[in-house]
């Protein structure tokens, strides 16, 4: 298994999901691999700033995913379901490591519901459910291309808001 045979897996899985749309931005891998792999964090774009200061004094917390150095990012969004008020993103890191390869995948889902507008939206959906029961197909997707290459795949951590 190499890190090219993961990075095509990865697009390939990503290309069969949701997502409208899929951003890939690659570069070279390092010369000299890393001992331990990196990881996906979750950074506040407005750090350090008076934005900053003045969004978490007002109890607002925005952080968006951030993959220092990693060498294939891939970005995408499904906005099928916009219209009634859904959206999900998919943010995907890959990095080589001298004993393998990293990937993190972090997803964003947001929802527009009450109100006199989404009455008809809302109790659809109390019924046949929203469009996040899509997230975890589409991650399974991208895991089944990687395994597909032999590579073995391992959960480390997950995390759900």
């Amino acid at each position: 298994m190499s890190y090219e045979a993961v990075a095509a897996a990865v697009t390939k899985g990503l290309q069969g999901t949701n997502a409208d749309s899929v951003k890939i931005d690659r570069s070279f891998p390092p010369a000299q691999l890393a001992a331990q792999p990196a990881r996906l964090e979750l950074k506040s774009p407005f750090s350090g700033s008076k934005l900053g200061a003045l969004a978490e004094a007002s109890g607002s917390r925005i952080q968006v995913p951030s993959c220092q150095d990693a060498p294939y990012i891939a970005t995408g969004a499904d906005k099928s379901m916009a219209g009634y008020g859904e959206s999900t993103g998919y943010y995907v890191c890959l990095w080589p490591y001298q004993d393998g390869v990293s990937l993190d995948i972090f997803t964003s889902f947001s929802i527009q519901s009450g109100g006199i507008a989404n009455i008809g939206t809302d109790l659809a959906r109390s019924v046949v459910g929203d469009s996040s029961q899509f997230i975890q197909r589409s991650i399974n997707a991208v895991l089944e291309n990687v395994r597909e290459t032999g590579a073995s795949v391992e959960k480390v951590s997950e995390l759900k808001a």
